[in-house]
């Protein structure tokens, strides 16, 4: 692997770090008001227990968690182990995702395994990771330029069909076990 190479894994790897780092603050201030779109997106991160200012050098992901040693810089308060594994993880699915060039099922993988483990770790509750499930998935549809009127109709309509089938079998369900229950099979058994 020739330097321009190990440049672009590490770029990538990078990217797919902060790509987690964002999320993870998406999730840890969620229902925050902001007056505009661009105050979200330019907002400082600040520390998590003593709401000071973090200095950019320590906004590097993984880097600064290791050499800060799991702390933060300001109140030497040990940070929790989510940065690191979300972080490292991020760095891990784009950095394949560049050796392999795959980078658009990297972004799959990534999307879906921080999904659910936003749902494990107890970040969010499944209705709200299912939310940022399908904006992430909306956003690379858009972003890649493969989601366009006619496919957006034809992944809805496959939706609805499939909640529908998955309705019905939970309604026939419901209807098969109220006529065990009138019937009297369970006091026979």
């Amino acid at each position: 692997m020739d330097g321009l190479n190990l440049l672009h894994l590490m770029l990538f790897s990078l990217l797919g770090a902060s790509l987690a780092s964002w999320m993870i603050y998406e999730f840890d201030n969620y229902g925050q008001r902001y007056t505009s779109v661009l105050k979200r997106l330019l907002v400082r991160s600040k520390c998590d227990y003593c709401q000071e200012q973090v200095s950019y050098s320590n906004l590097v992901p993984v880097l600064s968690y290791i050499f800060l040693g799991g702390k933060t810089s300001c109140c030497s308060t040990k940070l929790s182990k989510k940065y690191i594994i979300f972080e490292s993880f991020g760095a891990l699915i784009f950095a394949a995702g560049y050796l392999t060039n795959t980078l658009e099922i990297s972004m799959l993988v990534f999307l879906i395994t921080f999904v659910l483990g936003s749902i494990y770790l107890g970040i969010a509750t499944p209705t709200e990771a299912a939310a940022v499930g399908c904006l992430g998935s909306f956003c690379m549809g858009k972003v890649w330029g493969k989601l366009g009127l006619s496919e957006f109709r034809s992944a809805t309509k496959a939706s609805v069909k499939t909640t529908g089938a998955i309705m019905l079998l939970v309604m026939m369900a419901f209807v098969f076990s109220y006529a065990i229950a009138i019937t009297g099979i369970p006091k026979q058994l």
